[in-house]
């Protein structure tokens, strides 16, 4: 009787696991070939086909097209070959076409000369083209979002992948199919009429960062750079810059991928209270330092500052979490600290290529959220005697897309290194320049700051009197001797 019931809890059992493979394989088929792909092969040919009757019809498509968006592999084969033509600024007709085809022997897999014929038959003009590539445009974003879909079901049932890679590459896809929709072309006497009906209406064309000191600024839609040799004061700048962008009601984030969150709370408690960081974080601070740093009361515009200690950025996941930012915390700046941090590694991509690519990505959805990002960059090691620029950033590529780059420079680092705060003499303490490297919305000159290293704050140069008498003034009480500097 024992027996049966051990074959009977087995054979229900396997069944149940038969029934869970069929179900699962079952939906994938459901979705991936019980219906015909979307597609629109007419109006392929009538695209084709009015490349290759008017000589300027490319011209009109060329911003809205791409190859892999025809669905019949000829057709893709054939405006590869239009745009290679195209590019080269190289007449496009059925004639030029054919021998751009049969030169790389592909004539005959797209059909020969008859069906190049056959598809400049098939159109009048070019009258429609446009709309007809909107179409085409469209086809292709549905049948992306069936292969997402079908990919993400299929990576769901396995429990060897990672969910938040998982949804940080459906998320990510997702956001590239949005970049599909094509160009918005206006005249320029359009663009100029709505800049004027803007200013009329005083609604600003795009939002002023300023940054609390020197008047330095960011502008939104952009994507800059912060850069620096180590112990610059990167991260205080992003610090203090964020807590006067907050007392002026903008919302910052900050992701951080080389302080934990603790860190970097522990630094803003150096700034109110210039203990050591370090100190506070192994609690090797007196009673006196302890009540100091309860009692300090809390500031209004913390609450407008957020911070995600992104451990594991890549170029998979950290648009989505700007993303995050944006929707769930209206932030409308985000510093990331800092870029070489962020892993641009993909199969075949050297790091200057991948990091071109995160730039171009950086900045396309700074531009599409409507919000600045500033990524913080080191520079390269065994420059630190010569001056920097743009060129001097770490695995190089960041600068390409970038709107403004600003790196901090000391120049007397050699001078004052392993030298006590106190004992530098005061023309040279603390003195950072700011270098425009790169101004495409600022003037490209230069600037001073005051890097107060017991407090970890940044400011005006010219405000460094006051500052530096206090940072003295506590740095002389016995209970503050040791200011390591975290």
């Amino acid at each position: 009787m024992q027996e049966i019931k051990r074959n009977t809890r087995f054979t229900r059992n396997k069944t149940e696991d038969m029934e869970k493979g069929r179900i699962k394989t079952q939906i994938i088929s459901d979705l991936s070939f019980s219906r015909v792909p979307p597609q629109a092969r007419e109006l392929e040919e009538a695209v084709l086909g009015s490349i290759l009757i008017e000589r300027d019809a490319m011209g009109e498509i060329a911003d809205i097209l791409k190859p892999d968006a025809f669905y019949v592999l000829a057709h893709k084969t054939i405006f590869e070959f239009c745009l290679e033509l195209f590019k080269s600024s190289k007449p496009i007709d059925m004639l030029s076409v054919m021998e751009a085809l049969r030169a790389e022997s592909k004539l005959e897999e797209v059909g020969g000369a008859f069906y190049l014929s056959e598809l400049t038959n098939k159109v009048g003009s070019s009258a429609n083209i446009e709309y007809h590539s909107r179409i085409i445009i469209q086809k292709y974003m549905q049948r992306e979002v069936i292969r997402i879909a079908n990919d993400a079901i299929r990576d769901a049932y396995e429990d060897t992948v990672d969910v938040f890679d998982l949804t940080d590459n459906v998320a990510l896809s997702f956001m590239t199919i949005e970049e599909l929709k094509g160009t918005n072309i206006k005249s320029l006497s359009q663009i100029k009429n709505k800049i004027k009906r803007e200013l009329f209406e005083n609604k600003p064309l795009a939002k002023l960062f300023k940054l609390g000191f020197n008047n330095l600024d960011f502008l939104s839609k952009t994507f800059n750079i912060i850069g620096g040799y180590q112990g610059t004061g990167k991260t205080a700048f992003v610090m203090s810059a964020s807590a006067n962008l907050a007392k002026q009601n903008w919302r910052v984030g900050i992701m951080s991928a080389e302080m934990s969150e603790m860190m970097l709370g522990s630094r803003a408690i150096q700034s109110d209270c210039s203990i050591s960081s370090k100190r506070i974080l192994t609690s090797n601070v007196s009673e006196y330092e302890k009540k100091q740093i309860i009692e300090t009361p809390d500031k209004e515009e913390d609450k407008l500052i957020f911070v995600d200690e992104s451990t594991e950025l890549n170029h998979r996941n950290i648009l989505t979490k700007i993303k995050t930012f944006v929707q769930r915390f209206k932030v409308d700046i985000v510093f990331i600290d800092y870029m070489q941090l962020v892993d641009v590694q993909e199969k075949g991509v050297l790091d200057v290529k991948g990091n071109e690519k995160l730039s171009n990505r950086l900045q396309t959805i700074a531009k599409k959220l409507d919000i600045c990002i500033v990524g913080l960059s080191q520079l390269a090691r065994g420059q630190n005697d010569e001056r920097p620029n743009s060129n001097s950033l770490r695995n190089g590529g960041l600068e390409q897309a970038a709107s403004d780059i600003f790196i901090l420079y000391d120049e007397n680092w050699k001078k004052n290194n392993g030298v006590q705060w106190n004992d530098i003499p005061s023309e040279i303490r603390g003195k950072i320049e700011v270098i425009y490297a790169k101004g495409r919305y600022s003037e490209v000159s230069s600037s001073f700051l005051f890097f107060n290293k017991p407090r970890q704050t940044m400011h005006d140069w010219n405000d460094r009197d006051n500052e530096d008498i206090m940072a003295e003034m506590e740095q002389q009480q016995p209970a503050k001797q040791n200011f390591d500097i975290f």
